[in-house]
């Protein structure tokens, strides 16, 4: 008997107290709105100081950049050097009065070409003139060797931009980002050629306060966009540089560059560089969160408080649905003398009741019904299961197989034993669901061989399978169904000889296998055929499931990017490419 709803408290009274309490949480959730007005006031200026932040660290790069156009200049204004580049002897006429021009005009121990580290940011300059001479100076004084190593560098840099024919260019080597330039003089004749080297630790050391940004990236490029140097995990392409530079200017904005925003600011420097910062506009939110820090915590602790007091509710609550769904997984398993206690709730005391009545019932179809009929069918299926045992059908074929041959009936025999491995391959359910192309193949012989023997000169086959694949791996009786589907539809319906043909290549990384038939087609279809086939559309009897066995089989294994690609003439042919990934095909592994 149920109880009376009146003698227990309900499941609805205790749901009303629970939406009373969900009114505490609209507290909570304006409170939360209220902090995010404040977080909307306070992004606006935390934006604008990172703003200055990457402004002011393109700026500091473009002040250094100065000092090379500046020391370029000078160059090209000095009379005096002009004078030694355009004489007959060159600079290797006059190497002191040209050293000490380039040490006096380089500007490299000016105080603004160096960093709070003592870092040059121009570290030598090279000079050559028309003869190939050349004259160098550096920030540091280096021994016979290097200072050797660094001209043979410098010189092969130099023959290698006159090759260009270009007016200027900018490569890196080793440690440097080498500005070249040509030198003209005041008539614009050709007079020699610099090359400026800048220590590229300088940049780094410039954009150093962006590692203390997670996410943030910078980068120096060229003017045709092309990246010089860049900070690690920088994934910026020539179009993104290109849409920067083109949106920025001087200002900062947000791009998007791959899944994530970046406030970014680009700069063009002096002497064809420039270069972009950017940091992850999530970074606004942790910079945020360390201003309102102690606001949150009260609001997490709070938060956190009510979801204690929730949980213990809901748990008091809806704990006799834990015990139901425990006691209702024992049934599962075959525990049917399980049974549900009464509960102090109206609902959940009916659902009990009416639960341990089912038990009941199922209890009693179960000994006095089910069990004889499943001892009936298990009888049924005993016998149905030694009529179709495989090893009884595979004794049979080798005892026709065996007294052909001794008989001498070589068709018989040669009969037979493809059947006998065509009935092998279909009758093994264990061990590996793959097989290499070759094994495939044999299967596929056997098959065509018995259908030779079966019809003669009506069907002709060939194989054109490069030996190399022939370790390739593939799904087993995959291809076989491919060539059964072909003679059984394609050429055995056509009036006359037909001929199947099987080939294989590899293609894009691909393994390609394409078999085709000169039969009768899809009736009604003059090109693809959509996959998969839809029964009703086909003629009874003529299903053709191996092909939609095959499109299933692969797609389950190897994803949507491989398949069958069908295309079929009605009274001409039909063409199945199947493409599936190269594999090679090791004895003794198993599918995974």
């Amino acid at each position: 008997m149920f109880h009376k709803k009146r003698s227990l408290p309900s499941l609805q009274k205790r749901i009303l107290i629970l939406n009373l309490v969900t009114a505490v949480v609209l507290f909570f959730a304006c409170t939360s709105i209220l902090f995010l007005l404040v977080y909307n006031v306070l992004s606006g200026y935390v934006q604008n100081d990172l703003a200055f932040v990457l402004r002011q660290t393109l700026s500091n790069m473009e002040d250094k950049t100065l000092l090379v156009e500046d020391t370029y200049l000078r160059l090209c204004a000095d009379r005096e050097l002009h004078t030694i580049l355009l004489s007959d002897t060159g600079i290797g006429g006059m190497q002191k009065e040209t050293k000490k021009i380039l040490q006096s005009q380089s500007g490299l121990y000016l105080e603004r070409n160096t960093s709070n580290l003592s870092l040059p940011f121009l570290d030598m300059v090279y000079l050559f003139d028309r003869n190939d001479q050349y004259m160098s100076c550096s920030y540091i004084t280096y021994n016979a060797n290097i200072q050797q190593t660094w001209n043979r560098e410098y010189e092969t840099i130099y023959h290698r931009f006159l090759k260009t024919h270009e007016e200027s260019q900018i490569i890196r080597s080793r440690n440097h980002i080498n500005i070249i330039r040509k030198l003209y003089s005041s008539n614009q004749e050709y007079i020699g050629t610099v090359i400026f080297g800048i220590n590229e630790n300088m940049f780094i050391e410039m954009a150093s306060p962006f590692s203390s940004y997670p996410g943030s990236f910078w980068m120096i490029f060229n003017n045709m966009n092309d990246r010089i140097l860049a900070s690690r995990g920088n994934t910026l392409e020539r179009t993104d540089v290109e849409a920067i530079t083109l949106r920025s200017g001087q200002s900062a904005i947000t791009y998007r560059a791959g899944y994530t925003d970046y406030l970014v600011c680009s700069l063009s420097f002096r002497m064809g560089l420039g270069g972009i910062v950017g940091i992850p506009e999530n970074y606004f939110t942790s910079l945020l969160f360390g201003s309102v820090k102690s606001y949150l915590l009260t609001m997490g602790g709070a938060i956190l408080l009510f979801g204690l007091i929730m949980i213990i509710v809901y748990a008091r609550v809806f704990r006799p649905l834990s015990d139901m769904a425990a006691k209702i997984q024992l049934v599962s398993r075959g525990d049917l003398n399980t049974r549900l206690p009464a509960y102090p709730l109206w609902e959940y005391n009916t659902i009990s009741i009416a639960c341990n009545a089912m038990l009941d019932h199922i209890e009693h179809l179960i000994n006095d019904v089910y069990e004889k009929k499943i001892l009936i069918m298990d009888n049924e299926m005993k016998y149905l299961q030694a009529q179709m045992d495989p090893h009884f059908m595979y004794n049979v074929l080798n005892t026709i197989a065996l007294n052909a041959k001794i008989d001498g009936n070589e068709e018989i025999y040669r009969m037979t034993t493809n059947f006998m491995g065509l009935t092998q391959a279909r009758l093994s359910h264990g061990g590996n669901p793959f097989v290499s192309l070759e094994q495939e193949m044999q299967y596929v012989k056997f098959y065509l061989e018995i259908q030779k023997s079966r019809f003669g000169d009506k069907i002709q086959y060939s194989i054109e399978i490069p030996q190399e694949l022939y370790r390739a791996k593939i799904p087993k009786l995959a291809l076989e169904m491919l060539v059964e589907n072909s003679v059984t539809h394609g050429i055995e319906p056509k009036y006359g000889p037909g001929h199947v043909s099987v080939c294989a290549e590899i293609k894009d990384n691909e393994l390609l296998i394409t078999v085709e038939d000169d039969g009768v087609g899809f009736k009604g279809i003059e090109g693809t055929v959509p996959l998969p086939l839809q029964r009703h559309n086909l003629k009874p009897g003529h299903n053709r499931i191996a092909i939609n066995n095959t499109y299933l089989l692969i797609k389950h294994y190897y994803g949507d990017a491989y398949g069958l690609h069908i295309e079929s003439y009605q009274d001409k042919g039909t063409t199945v490419h199947m493409h599936l990934p190269f594999e090679v095909w090791k004895e003794g592994s198993n599918y995974v």
